[in-house]
């Protein structure tokens, strides 16, 4: 798995980065995407018989970057929630 994480950081990297994060969001957003795929054994859900693997994993990293994109307008809405909450009390 090392090998994989190694050899496939780099296309991860500028493929996050092409979506116009900084570096320093880039390096975040992979650390976590190869977190989370080790984590949840997503890469055993590739089959060569569905495409190439590069394909499976560049669009798992685009649900990856969705959901935390998601996450992180939740946590935006539930601040400015707690914000106006304790402005009207």
């Amino acid at each position: 798995m090392s090998a994989l994480c190694t050899a496939y950081w780099m296309p991860v990297y500028a493929f996050i980065r092409r979506k116009r994060y900084s570096p320093e969001e880039s390096e975040d957003l992979s650390q976590a995407f190869f977190a989370r795929v080790l984590e949840h054994g997503t890469l055993l859900e590739a089959r060569r018989e569905r495409g190439r693997f590069r394909s499976f994993l560049l669009a798992s990293v685009t649900h990856f970057l969705a959901n935390e994109w998601d996450r992180s307008r939740t946590r935006k809405r539930s601040l400015t929630g707690m914000h106006t909450q304790f402005a009207t009390s």
